[in-house]
């Protein structure tokens, strides 16, 4: 072979196709300065730099923006459940591994299945997506012990509960700050007094507000056989399991708010944003119905206000200014938050909250206070 033809062989192999599978499997520096995924986003979990990636131009590698997300709205609602947020991230991480195996698992007919995969796996999908992804995480074995996804609606939406409290608090502290101003009522931005007027004003037997019906498969008919039963497992029917959750008493509320401290900005910002009929983006994250592609376009917006939040709000209440006597320093609200530029917002009307209420639930909660001061001044000494 001459080295004409040899030159037109090469140039006839150089296809577009060649060309995009060269570029996936050719090991790129991120453009930002960031640990690995594993560091960052699994073991040492940093939701400022998690923040800053999905904020960036840089579109890391084979779907990191969707798996960063899927686990940053999971710790958001439940910041304390590692494995819950680990399960999240997870389950996009075998959803991008199937979206690249798809197209070729379907049209391998006339070849080797398992063959199709690995060649969806080769052109769709890229080095860094398996080397610091989807092996570092656990690769199938990790897939396999994950939580099913009915099974971790549920758990997210049943350990939402004390985000949802803590949420709560902030709005009494919102709400205060922009409509009370008389110092009559500056007691109210403690802790322990914003804990009880949440149980006062939001106190019922349940609220759903936010937690929507989980479905789960039931059986037809229990009283059949269990030859019936195999054969009509197909005819299984979906019955729904009522998410509910309850504001407690004040003692609980401050449980729930120091638990939920990392991520109380990011959940009350949420709150703040209205999605489509009438519901907000803490509903869709609770709901697990948020996803990188449908509200990526909200994340300047949800940052700069959670940025508010920390500057604004927070910095203006005594909930946690440490105590000196145990030698608890004051949380650091702003490590967790991007410094952006800050986005002000009035408080949601989805709290119902008025300046009557909340008035009265303070003069209730006063007058509670001075009663057992009372009381425990006329208690004789033993």
């Amino acid at each position: 072979m001459t080295d004409g033809e040899a030159d037109q062989a090469t140039r006839k192999l150089d296809t577009p196709r060649r060309r995009r599978l060269r570029a996936n499997w050719t090991s790129r520096e991120p453009t930002i300065p960031l640990r690995l995924f594993i560091d960052y986003a699994w073991d040492n979990y940093d939701p400022k730099a998690v923040a800053s990636y999905l904020l960036a131009a840089d579109k890391g590698f084979y779907h990191q923006k969707r798996i960063l997300y899927e686990g940053f709205c999971t710790w958001v609602v439940c910041p304390s459940r590692s494995k819950l947020r680990e399960d999240s991230m997870v389950y996009r991480i075998a959803k991008a591994v199937d979206a690249a195996e798809a197209p070729w698992r379907s049209n391998a007919a006339g070849f080797i299945p398992t063959l199709g995969d690995f060649v969806g796996r080769l052109i769709h999908g890229d080095m860094r997506f398996f080397q610091e992804a989807y092996y570092p995480t656990g690769g199938a074995m990790r897939v396999l012990g994950a939580l099913p996804r009915a099974a971790f609606k549920r758990a997210l939406a049943k350990r939402a509960t004390e985000m949802l409290e803590a949420v709560h608090m902030m709005a009494i502290y919102h709400f205060h700050l922009t409509h009370l101003t008389s110092e009559e009522y500056d007691h109210a931005l403690s802790k322990e007094t914003c804990g009880a007027v949440v149980g006062r004003i939001f106190r019922s037997n349940s609220n759903r507000r936010f937690v929507e019906d989980r479905k789960v498969w039931k059986k037809i008919n229990k009283s059949l056989d269990r030859r019936k039963i195999i054969r009509r497992s197909r005819g299984k029917t979906k019955g729904l399991i009522a998410m509910e959750y309850r504001i407690h008493s004040s003692t609980l509320a401050i449980q729930a708010w120091d638990k939920s401290r990392p991520a109380i900005a990011y959940a009350y910002a949420a709150a703040s944003i209205p999605t489509d009929n009438g519901r907000t983006l803490l509903h869709e994250l609770i709901a697990t119905k948020s996803t990188y592609k449908q509200h990526r376009h909200l994340l300047v917006e949800w940052c700069g206000r959670a940025r508010y939040v920390v500057d604004h709000i927070i910095a203006e209440c005594s909930q946690d200014r440490g105590n000196p006597e145990r030698g608890e320093p004051p949380f650091e609200f702003r490590s967790c938050i991007l410094p952006v530029e800050p986005r002000s917002f009035d408080p949601p009307a989805l709290f119902s909250l008025s300046t009557t209420k909340l008035t009265e639930a303070y003069d209730y909660q006063r007058k509670l206070t001075a009663d057992s001061r009372r009381k425990k001044a006329n208690t004789p000494l033993r």
